[in-house]
């Protein structure tokens, strides 16, 4: 167990998405959840939560109908036999795409140089992963090489506008170039419906733009024998990549003028990256002498030597997404909010206008702090260097409703004293002292709570906390015991504990399960029905 990999990745995450802030942000406060529960309801013994649990799973599967999302699986199966994926499209269309992406170096046989795939899904693909990519591994320039390889990409989303309709005798998608304005996909399926997916993007954007340069040298060293002497070759890649990202971004598909699936997307990302990495990949060969049969030979061995940095500048105010997707009535909406003491987010879930799930989080944190931290631990080589302060992260607060019927309400008031027990339990544990180890996990349990309520009730029924036991684990013969932590339930009715494995049991939910099974049967049997 590693003492900072709880913090580490907390941190990380911070450090990915927030790091080197030059605007400005605006300071509004994360205020905690507020749980939409109030009013008071009679403890129920465990089992007859059990009953209740059942029964509103059993309405939410209920809700959920394989066959209303047929039409989508049909469409598949056509566009699956039809096989649309291997249609080439118009050259004028690759030709637009190729011009956005230009390189300088490469040999005709070198990989990067290889011809683009002619597939209009393919090629939109291709282009995302090129932009990934450059955000990972964005390059910048350096002298004394042997061979430099330059890559430029600018582009935005309306480089990927025009029309497309398929043409099964020549297995061709026909580019309409006078559409202009969105990209847009129209067939007729097998039943003569017709279907148009239509991507569109704002006017207004926001622009990501990485640099950087990658160095790579590779040595060989003979020390002796026939060989001796060393040969060094040295290349670079210098990338640039400029993405123009629309503010806000639809996505629909229709049939017959039905909306069949509406996404949209409101956000505002904006960032700057910068990356540059030096490698040396030394091969060795030592010579040695053999009396036997052979005359002699070299022993091999290899060494790397890298070192690296990047700076990456956000508004992280410029984070916040607002996105509402529909399929067939099946609704989810996300929003965030990110400011300069927290971060905030809540999600939606519902069926033809029915909530079925929602989630509300917040974290109340000093996120220039974390961002100085972040910076610091990548910086650090070794792990154990890593200096971390908790109190920069302050208060986090969670809520979950299934279907007004099913509460979890979830915070923890000071961040730093769970940080200090985790430590705590690790270092039981680096100590091999479960006695310990025991005690620290419940002073982890003091640290927060997540409790269980129903019908938006105050009334808590049950909480979960963590229990710490001993596991006998055995491999040939060998046995020996590890300290482990599990949930369990502690109910309130009659401060009764379960482990989640002995209370969820598929006996006590059999009902709940069947019905589970049987939707998994009802969405593979339609799947079977097509492909």
């Amino acid at each position: 167990m590693k003492k900072s990999y709880l913090f580490v990745g907390l941190l990380a995450l911070g450090m990915m998405m927030f790091q080197g802030c030059e605007k400005k942000p605006v300071v509004d406060p994360i205020d905690p959840v507020k749980p939409d529960i109030e009013g008071e309801m009679e403890e129920l013994a465990p089992s007859e939560q059990k009953t209740r649990l059942q029964d509103v799973g059993l309405e939410f599967i209920d809700a959920i109908k394989a066959g209303t999302h047929e039409n989508l699986v049909d469409v598949m199966a056509y566009m699956d036999e039809a096989d649309f994926e291997e249609f080439e499209i118009d050259e004028d269309y690759i030709a637009k795409l190729e011009a956005l992406y230009q390189e300088t170096g490469y040999d005709e046989e070198d990989y990067y140089a290889a011809a683009r795939n002619s597939n209009p899904i393919a090629a939109i693909r291709g282009l995302m992963t090129i932009s990934l990519n450059a955000a990972q591994n964005g390059v910048q320039l350096a002298a004394n090489t042997d061979r430099i390889y330059t890559s430029t990409l600018k582009a935005g989303l309306k480089d990927l506008y025009g029309g497309f309709k398929p043409d099964a005798k020549y297995e061709t998608w026909v580019y309409d170039k006078s559409i202009t304005d969105r990209l847009e996909v129209e067939f007729t399926d097998d039943h003569n419906q017709k279907w148009v997916a239509t991507l569109k993007g704002s006017k207004e954007t926001t622009r990501i733009h990485v640099t950087g340069y990658d160095k790579n040298t590779d040595k060989d060293v003979y020390e002796g024998g026939p060989e001796a002497g060393s040969t060094t070759e040295t290349w670079a890649y210098d990338n640039e990549y400029t993405l123009d990202v629309p503010k806000q971004i639809t996505f629909t598909v229709k049939c017959n003028g039905k909306a069949v699936v509406d996404m949209t997307v409101n956000s505002s990302l904006a960032f700057e990256a910068e990356y540059n990495e030096e490698s040396v990949w030394t091969s060795y060969r030592q010579w040695y002498e053999s009396d036997w049969y052979y005359d002699g030979g070299y022993y091999e061995w290899a060494d790397e030597d890298w070192a690296g940095s990047y700076s990456l500048k956000i508004d992280y105010t410029n984070l916040n997404v607002d996105a509402k997707l529909n399929v067939n009535g099946y609704e989810e909406a996300f929003k965030s909010n990110v400011t300069k003491e927290g971060i905030s987010a809540n999600a939606e879930v519902k069926i033809d206008g029915k909530s079925m799930l929602k989630a509300e989080a917040a974290l109340n944190a000093d996120i220039d702090a974390i961002i100085k931290q972040a910076n610091d631990a990548a910086n650090v080589e070794d792990e154990d260097e890593i200096k971390l302060d908790p109190k920069v992260i302050k208060e986090f607060t969670m809520y979950v409703d299934v279907m007004g019927k099913v509460q979890i309400v979830g915070k923890c008031d000071k961040f730093e004293d769970l940080y200090d027990a985790v430590m705590d339990v690790e270092n039981a544990y680096d100590e091999d002292d479960f006695k310990k180890f025991a005690r620290n996990i419940e002073q982890i349990n003091g640290t927060y709570s997540v409790t269980i309520h129903y019908d938006k009730t105050e009334t808590v029924q049950a909480n979960v906390e963590l229990e710490a036991y001993e596991e006998i684990y055995e491999d040939w013969g060998d046995e020996w015991t590890d300290f482990e932590v599990r949930p369990i339930l502690i109910f309130a009715a009659d401060d009764s504990r379960y482990c989640f494995e002995d209370y969820f049991t598929e006996s006590s939910f059999n009902d709940l399960v069947e019905a589970a099974q049987d939707l998994a049967e009802d969405f593979e049997n339609m799947f079977e029905r097509y492909f």
